[in-house]
């Protein structure tokens, strides 16, 4: 898979969108999922996404197509095309759908790459907006989002590098971000590490796993609760390779 877990969006956030615990007579006014949450298009190629409407009336929902941007710390959004944005090769069938409580539709999503696109990795985002639905007089509308990838045949470049590492401590816990910039044309995945050396003693600690998008800078935490203090050596690793060095104070 190019992109990582964690692309369904309710509002304007993206997370995934389960299906309700309990039996038919539980379910929530209104609950809509998606799956897969996340495609991975190469070429121009198509894929099926399945809807599940787990909420006690039918649902309406209507398709659109759009874009979205990662801040530093992963957080998405909903944003405006930029020069990675697969927004404009999207096609999708049907427009709209009419899903009854408890039951599927299949909605499907096509890519046209152009002849002249740059090579690697875009991304878009398929939009579903349901309308309104009243139970109880209670109006519920549901916004849900699928991350798509399409990549674009060509030779790639891969490369990551490692702008800085920045220290930030709350009590006995050290925050040590690690910010990357992928340089390259696909979608990275990257295990990033922090190893500690100070007086003969060395520790290793891990940064959160997530995508960066190419072209982009994305800061990950390491945080670490160990015994060393002082001014310690960091080496910032990068899949096992080391990266580069910093001087710290913890």
């Amino acid at each position: 898979m190019i992109l990582a877990p964690g692309a369904a969006i309710a509002a304007l956030a993206l997370v995934a969108a389960g299906a309700p615990n309990g039996t038919g007579r539980e379910r929530p006014l209104a609950s809509l999922s998606a799956s897969p949450t996340r495609i991975a298009l190469s070429g121009s190629t198509r894929a099926s996404v399945t809807l599940t409407n787990y909420g006690a009336s039918r649902a309406q929902v209507s398709v659109s197509r759009g874009s979205f941007t990662l801040d530093l710390r992963g957080r998405p959004a909903v944003g405006r095309p930029g020069v990675r944005s697969a927004q404009s090769w999207l096609t999708f069938r049907p427009s709209s759908l009419s899903i009854a409580a408890g039951g599927r539709a299949e909605l499907e999503v096509a890519a046209r790459v152009p002849a002249r696109a740059r090579p690697g990795d875009h991304h878009a985002l398929l939009l579903l907006v349901t309308r309104p639905s009243r139970v109880g007089g209670v109006g519920v509308r549901m916004r849900l989002g699928v991350r798509v990838a399409v990549r674009a045949p060509g030779k790639v470049v891969r490369r990551v590098a490692v702008r800085g590492l920045l220290v930030r401590r709350s009590g006995r816990v050290h925050s040590l971000d690690v910010t990357l910039e992928n340089l390259g044309d696909l979608i990275e995945t990257k295990v990033v590490a922090v190893v500690l050396s100070a007086r003969g003693r060395v520790e290793r600690v891990h940064a959160e796993v997530r995508e960066v998008l190419p072209e982009t800078r994305a800061i990950l935490t390491a945080r670490y609760a160990g015994r060393l203090r002082g001014r310690v050596l960091a080496r910032v690793e990068v899949d096992g390779v080391a990266r580069r060095s910093f001087r710290l104070r913890l």
